[in-house]
């Protein structure tokens, strides 16, 4: 099994020795790494070429873009069975391909998830991804109540089933992963589980920009990514109305969690967006806490969403 590494590129040469160490001490070897460089302006490029010796390294330039449109470009390069996205700041565990094979050598899945780490710049843990689960193959269900569902570095896709549904990130757009997984998620046939760590999360210590035209700009963002993929997901005959709920109910959660980083006067807008989307009417309510849940948010959403923020 061949593994096809997409790594966008943008700013990151404190980061990416790393990144790309993890990657070349894998203990599995039959893997291609395509680098996009998108527009980096510091010396990234520099350090990337030390690792262009090993044919398996590959990198490739455009014009700044963002992290959407250097996904985008770097897939049509993949010649490998499957795809894995790997942000440039983030890093791998040396047995992850290894482990994947392991896996796909006994039947092939359109999905892999794997467990999160979060650690600091110094690589030191600050927590780790939780489940009850056992490794095997998984329903829609679970895998959208892990901690990390909608992060793009999550999973291992097929690369057949990702290029036959032509899957696209949002270009232009921030929370570009919730504006496609859910979308992967609900087409795939078949989801397989490790209960095995897989993919450190480098939580940088300047990478959480606050502010409120930036917090505004998310929120919007988030909207959008909602507006479409409801579109999309209500005109594709292929998919049950099962799982149109289920998905429906895991976007308006996620729009209703994101309020939380907004101030009042924005917040106030924010609310005004979501009842014009009816949100809390895709919410599901299939137990007295959701019943309960859902009952606050529509009597009072912006009590509820306060008590967010404060947790």
């Amino acid at each position: 099994m061949k593994f096809s590494i997409v790594i966008p590129v943008y700013n990151v040469e404190k980061y990416i020795t790393k990144c790309l160490d993890s990657i070349k001490n894998q203990t599995y070897d039959n893997y291609e790494v395509i680098i996009v460089n998108d527009g980096t302006k510091d010396n990234s490029v520099d350090v990337i070429n030390k690792y262009l010796s090993d044919p398996r390294f590959s990198l490739y330039s455009k014009e700044n873009g963002g992290l959407s449109d250097a996904r985008n470009y770097g897939i049509k390069y993949v010649k490998g069975d499957y795809i894995i996205f790997i942000d440039s700041d983030d890093y791998i565990d040396k047995h992850l391909l290894a482990n994947l094979n392991d896996i796909l050598s006994k039947k092939e899945y359109d999905i892999i998830k794997y467990k999160i780490n979060i650690v600091d710049d110094n690589s030191n843990l600050i927590c780790k991804e939780t489940s009850n689960l056992i490794s095997g193959e998984i329903g829609l269900s679970d895998v959208l109540s892990f901690e990390y569902s909608e992060p793009a570095w999550a999973y291992a896709y097929n690369k057949k089933f990702f290029i036959k549904n032509k899957f696209t990130y949002p270009k232009g757009r921030i929370h570009e992963d919730f504006g496609l997984t859910p979308y992967v998620l609900i087409k795939a046939s078949s989801i397989y589980y490790m209960d095995y760590y897989g993919y450190n999360y480098v939580q940088r210590e300047n990478s959480i920009v606050n502010g409120g035209t930036k917090n505004l700009k998310r929120c919007d963002d988030m909207l959008y990514h909602f507006d479409n993929l409801y579109s999309i997901i209500s005109n594709d005959k292929s998919i049950t109305d099962e799982k149109k709920k289920l998905i429906c109910s895991y976007l308006a959660n996620g729009l209703i969690l994101k309020g939380s980083i907004l101030d009042n006067n924005n917040l106030k807008w924010y609310i005004k967006e979501l009842k014009k989307r009816n949100i809390t009417d895709y919410l599901i309510s299939d137990t007295l806490m959701r019943k309960l849940k859902k009952m606050i948010i529509k009597i009072c959403p912006k009590l509820y969403i306060k008590s967010i923020k404060k947790k």
